[in-house]
């Protein structure tokens, strides 16, 4: 996910949200205002969360598996013209730089359920983890 689909998402989801409660295109209300009054979360961050489940569950998968081969698998060269730069991998390493983990921190994290909850909500809350 990009910047720009970031964009337009937050954008779809606060104009319905202001159409769910009867709000002009007049009226100014933040974001945060508009998130307390709905008690919804913000899409962004839950296709955040959704990915690093997903992530999750295939670092859990046995290594024979196709998710696990396709996650781990790198080509060679460049993308086609027209194709988009980023991929969901090159997302997850950039959100892993950030976090300051590794593959093989995941991986192993992963495998505590615990541990991996608590990380996947640090992830994808909308405040920086300290490091």
């Amino acid at each position: 996910m990009n910047k720009k689909i970031k964009g337009r998402l937050r954008g779809f989801e606060r104009r319905y949200l202001c159409r769910i409660l009867k709000l002009g295109w007049q009226q100014y209300i933040a974001n945060e205002e508009i998130s307390r009054r709905t008690r919804m979360k913000i899409i962004v961050n839950d296709v955040k969360h959704r990915r690093w489940k997903w992530l999750g569950y295939v670092l859990r998968m046995k290594k024979s598996k196709l998710p696990y081969i396709a996650l781990r698998w790198s080509p060679s060269g460049k993308r086609k013209i027209g194709r988009p730069l980023d991929t969901w991998r090159r997302t997850v390493e950039e959100e892993m730089k950030e976090a300051g983990e590794t593959w093989n921190a995941l991986s192993w994290l992963a495998q505590d359920r615990d541990d991996r909850r608590y990380f996947v909500g640090a992830l994808s809350s909308t405040k920086k983890p300290r490091g």
